[in-house]
């Protein structure tokens, strides 16, 4: 092993001291009332929920409008008057809605969920029909990283209205530690805030401290250490891509040994996923079955920028919305899915290559990898049978 190697070594060794003392040190950031009670991502009954709890000036938290209104000011909204403005939940299945008697702030809440045809268009004519202007109106579009929402989604709103994109890993985030600030002295509101805020930083992969950072930061210092770090920044996008691609390998092998056939259409390839668009459009696809002369197939898709990894089914050929609906009603499907989508779940536990945080960290490791990939094989194997059962065996 020559000196370049050694340095190497000994700054990786280093490194990851400091990330278990830190580790070691925080055991009870480990306890998490929320993702006890419900999973992370949980855009309804979790996200949702406690946001307009907060939110409400009739909240149990006894703060009134003080954390609106800093929600307000994390958002640059400087029209929206706080006297007498009410929040509603699940209103006219619009996520988070508040209204004074001038204005109102729609908030649709994303995590990983995909968007409905016409979605935000019909919450903004929802609200228009209820006496308030195109001026009156603000539509916030809140989901992991900021990313748009989908044209189709927009509808006629995409040439008419801005939409405000906020984040969780910014905008909530920032939102909460205002929050926390103003609870200094209320001890059991502000620990059940930095229970969540901690929720939001392991869900958007931002749980370092700065403390954590720094004394990183300071072991960078050290002699040659920076040049050293610089390497692995080098090499840290071809990593990601070998990860990747090992990943999907393993999985086609998984598949191909039960008999399935991979078809080319929308398969991943090194090329795709080093591509700025084809990355966010590609997988596995392979028929399990036909229907009315169409190839029914199970696809296994990426995902976009800020989406987590995704298996389905898809019926390859002319299906109306009115066939498509009948077929999503007879499976038991947790998410809301539109276009050439039956249905489908995530990968669990989640993962996102974009991203490149959480479980996909681990998928170097050749065994929790293969282990990963064998519990949700067994997962989606049972979704194509509970499709094949409900739906494949009518007769044509």
């Amino acid at each position: 092993m020559n000196a370049y190697e050694n340095d190497m070594n000994w700054l990786l060794e280093k490194i990851g001291e400091i990330n278990q003392k830190y580790t070691d040190s925080t055991p009870t950031n480990k306890f998490n009332i929320f993702s006890i009670l419900r999973k992370s991502h949980d855009e309804v009954n979790l996200h949702s929920r406690f946001i307009g709890e907060i939110l409400d000036k009739e909240g149990v938290h006894g703060q009134k409008a003080k954390f609106a209104k800093l929600f307000l000011e994390t958002l640059n909204i400087d029209d929206f008057l706080l006297e007498n403005y009410k929040t509603k939940r699940e209103y006219k299945n619009i996520d988070l809605l508040l209204t004074n008697n001038k204005k109102a702030i729609i908030i649709e809440n994303k995590i990983w969920a995909k968007d409905q045809e016409a979605q935000l268009e019909r919450y903004y004519d929802i609200i228009k029909s209820e006496n308030y202007s195109d001026k009156d109106i603000h539509i916030i579009y809140l989901t992991p990283f900021g990313k748009e929402p989908a044209e189709s989604s927009l509808g006629k709103l995409k040439d008419k209205m801005e939409v405000k994109l906020i984040s969780y890993d910014k905008h909530i985030t920032d939102w909460l530690e205002k929050c926390i600030n103003l609870s200094l002295e209320t001890p059991s509101i502000k620990e059940i805030l930095i229970q969540y805020l901690n929720l939001i930083k392991e869900l958007t992969g931002n749980t370092m401290s700065d403390k954590h950072k720094n004394e990183i930061i300071e072991l960078l210092f050290i002699q040659d250490n920076m040049s050293l770090a610089r390497k692995i920044v080098e090499s840290w996008d071809d990593a990601k891509l070998k990860v990747e691609l090992i990943f999907w390998n393993d999985l086609s092998i998984v598949i191909e040994r039960d008999g399935y056939k991979i078809l080319e259409e929308k398969k991943y390839s090194e090329e795709k996923l080093k591509g700025t668009k084809d990355r966010f459009l590609c997988g596995i696809m392979f028929e399990i079955g036909k229907l009315k002369g169409n190839s029914i197939c199970m696809y296994i898709e990426r995902g976009e920028d800020a989406d987590n990894t995704y298996y389905g089914i898809q019926i390859m050929g002319d299906q109306n919305e009115n066939e498509l609906n009948k077929f999503r009603q007879k499976i038991n499907n947790t998410h809301e899915w539109g276009g050439e989508w039956v249905g489908g779940e995530y990968l669990e536990p989640y993962i996102n290559f974009e991203q490149f945080t959480g479980e996909v960290l681990k998928f170097s490791n050749e065994e929790y990898r293969r282990n990963y990939i064998s519990k949700n094989w067994e997962t989606m194997k049972k979704y194509i049978e509970q499709f094949k059962n409900h739906v494949i065996d009518e007769k044509d």
